[in-house]
This record gives C-alpha cells, structure tokens and sequence, in this order.
C-alpha cells in the first residue's frame, strides 16, 4: 500500500479514535447529568414530602390549639353562666329586701284624697285640721305626731283632679287609730 494511503489509513484511524474517545466521554458526561438529573429529581421529591409533612404538622399544632381554645371557652362560659345565675340570685334577693323595707316604711303611711289645694299650703297643718275637726280628734296636734306629709305627683291646673297628701306617722298606733 502506498504510504500515503497509510498515512491517510492512520490519520482516519487516529480521527476516529480519538472520535471514539470523545464520544466515550460525552456518554459518559450524559449519563453523569442524567445521574445529577435522578438525583435532583429525587431531591425534589424529598423536598416536597418535607414540606407536606411540616404542613401537615403545623395544620395538626393550630387544629389543637383551636381546641384548646374552644375547651378553655366552654370552660369560661359555663363559669360566666354560674356566676350570672349566682348574680340573679343575688340581684332577685336584693329586689325582694327593697320591696320589704319599702312595705315597712310604708305601712306607718296614710292617703288622704280630696283635700283643698293652695298655692303654699302646710300639709300637715291642713291634716291635723282634718283629724280635729272632720274626725274629731281632741288635741291631734299633741297627741299624734306626722313625720313628714306632702302631695303626691307633679303640680297641676287648678281645674283637674285635686292630688293626694302622704302622711307619715311616728307610731304605727296613730295610724291604726286614725
């Protein structure tokens, strides 16, 4: 064979080798990425469980915290409760000593309706004119004390309906006795 035929056999041969070699590297460097490729892949996917997990594990901490929070408020409404009922309690005690103590304080009272109105009267005078000469007490003004007496209600025209006198009594005695 001539020389440069294999000259030329050898430069193609020494080409393809060298062809050969950097096509032996390239597969080996492609599959080095798809190895990287795979891995990343598989990383991808850890890190998506992970972050499924630390969802899940945060939703599991603020559903329990709820319930902390609604147990707590069921405990703190049924001590609300209690203590308003106890409050109502109280509140209906006080309202039915205040209707006593009003009763009490009442029953030395007596309504005297019908009397002549004047513009600056002294009711108590005018009651014990009534007990000396309508009911015919002797000496009312010694013999029975008033307290206090005054007219029931606001002031009104001259020509309505004339307002009563409460007369409070010192001794409930008077009171029977009148």
């Amino acid at each position: 064979m001539p020389l440069k035929l294999m000259k030329h056999q050898a430069d193609c041969q020494e080409k393809t080798d060298k062809n050969d070699q950097k096509w032996t590297e390239l597969t080996k460097l492609f599959d080095m990425i798809k190895a990287v490729m795979a891995k990343l892949d598989t990383l991808d996917e850890i890190k998506q469980q992970r972050i499924v997990y630390v969802e899940r594990e945060l939703l599991e901490m603020k559903i329990k915290e709820l319930k902390e929070e609604v147990v707590e408020s069921k405990r703190s409404d049924q001590e609300n409760k209690e203590k308003i009922r106890a409050l109502e309690e109280a509140s209906q005690h006080l309202l039915d000593s205040v209707i006593d103590l009003k009763a009490r304080s009442m029953r030395d009272n007596l309504l005297f309706y019908n009397v002549q109105e004047d513009e600056k009267e002294n009711t108590s005078d005018k009651i014990y004119k009534i007990l000396e000469e309508n009911l015919q007490i002797p000496d009312a003004r010694e013999k029975i004390k008033i307290d206090r007496s005054h007219r029931v209600g606001r002031k009104r025209d001259s020509n309505r309906k004339r307002r009563a006198i409460v007369v409070k009594f010192n001794y409930f005695q008077d009171h029977e006795h009148i």
